[in-house]
């Protein structure tokens, strides 16, 4: 009996050591797959952390040309605030050359309907000489054929002569007169053409300037 214990004590060992083997070979073949799972979620982990690397350096990189954006921005604020002062500049003197334009516009007006008033009289003037000349030649004619009215012509005559004279005076001063206005409204005319050159040049001055004063926008990739 005591052999048939011990075998049965023996075969219950083995079936224990069984079952541990069985337990330990199940639990060998979970710890491998834990093994390969943490293996692959190490791999993960080096991949993300190449991944972050890599970000990591694109985020440098970004931030460098963020930080180059933001000063050539606060360049172009300086240079435009710069420029708007110019263009406010530029507007003042823009607005004085009209207002010497204008003046000088009202001047040339006023010195045309002058010159135009002077003509009207020097043509009046010329037929008044055209006439008192026909009438000297009437009454010269008439002082020779009328001997006997010689004084009275001579006096009228002398009288016709002083007034031709003092037509004359008069005409000569109007024609100086006149060329004197003539010679002004060319030298105003000149004027006003340099005023609106100088004026055309500050308004493209000024075209360009808000060329280059509008907002523009750059798309970059993230």
């Amino acid at each position: 009996r005591d052999s048939e214990r011990r075998l049965e004590e023996a075969q219950e060992r083995m079936d224990a050591v069984s079952k541990d083997k069985q337990a330990t070979s199940a639990q060998l073949k979970e710890t491998r797959g834990q093994v390969k799972s943490l293996e692959s979620h190490i791999r993960k982990l080096e991949a993300t952390n190449d991944a972050l690397e890599v970000k990591a350096k694109r985020l440098k990189v970004v931030l460098k040309s963020l930080e180059v954006l933001q000063q050539d921005n606060k360049s172009q604020s300086e240079m435009l605030t710069m420029l708007q002062r110019h263009s406010d500049s530029m507007k003042q003197k823009n607005d004085s050359l009209s207002k010497q334009i204008d003046d000088i516009e009202a001047e040339k007006e006023e010195m045309q309907k002058l010159i135009k008033e002077n003509k009207a009289k020097l043509k009046d003037q010329a037929k008044c000489m055209h006439m008192l000349q026909t009438k000297l030649d009437e009454k010269s004619a008439l002082a020779k054929s009328l001997a006997s009215e010689k004084n009275s012509l001579q006096d009228a005559n002398s009288l016709l002569q002083r007034d031709k004279s003092n037509l004359e005076h008069e005409l000569q001063a109007l024609e100086s007169q006149c060329q004197k206005n003539e010679s002004a409204l060319q030298a105003k005319t000149a004027l006003v053409e340099k005023l609106r050159s100088q004026l055309d040049k500050h308004r493209q001055m000024q075209e360009m300037i808000r060329s280059i004063s509008a907002p523009t926008y750059d798309a970059s990739d993230e």
